[in-house]
């Protein structure tokens, strides 16, 4: 299992999860969001690094889960799992806590030696705290990916 800021290795790429923080509020783009009535927005800074000598895309980069402190799992979140707010309803304090995201685009291609950061998103109940992020990596030849967030 790899560690939170600990570059490791899998097929074609080098990934390190740079950061873990916790909000109420998202910013994508133009466009705020907040968590569920009693949950909270967990967001995954993570680095990917082509290390093949080809240039690949982020497609084969996917079932993203994160496992909280009482070992229940969360999938990946999208905007539409959470309430839009709309710019009638929104206060300067949404926009000063709002952790402006980019998400993991499905078709981004990475030249041979460079990289992308993203931001995964998950929505948990307030109560619980992330401890392990689950990804995979390829199709064919998968591989599982578990990183301690603590």
């Amino acid at each position: 299992m790899a560690n939170l800021e600990e570059p490791f290795r899998a097929g074609d790429w080098e990934i390190t999860v740079l950061n873990v923080v916790e909000g109420k509020y998202i910013k994508v783009d133009d466009s705020y969001y907040k968590a569920k009535e009693s949950n909270k927005i967990i967001i995954t800074t993570i680095r990917f690094k082509n290390i093949s000598q080809k240039t690949k895309t982020t497609d084969d980069i996917w079932n993203f889960n994160l496992i909280s402190n009482t070992n229940k799992s969360y999938e990946r979140g999208f905007t539409f799992d959470l309430e839009a707010i709309w710019s009638w309803n929104l206060t300067s304090e949404i926009e000063e806590k709002a952790i402006s995201i980019k998400e993991l685009d499905p078709f981004t291609s990475v030249a041979p030696g460079a990289y992308i950061t993203c931001d995964i998103f998950f929505q948990i109940p307030k109560d619980e705290k992330p401890a392990q992020l689950y990804f995979q990596i390829g199709v064919i030849k998968s591989y599982d990916i578990r990183v301690k967030l603590y």
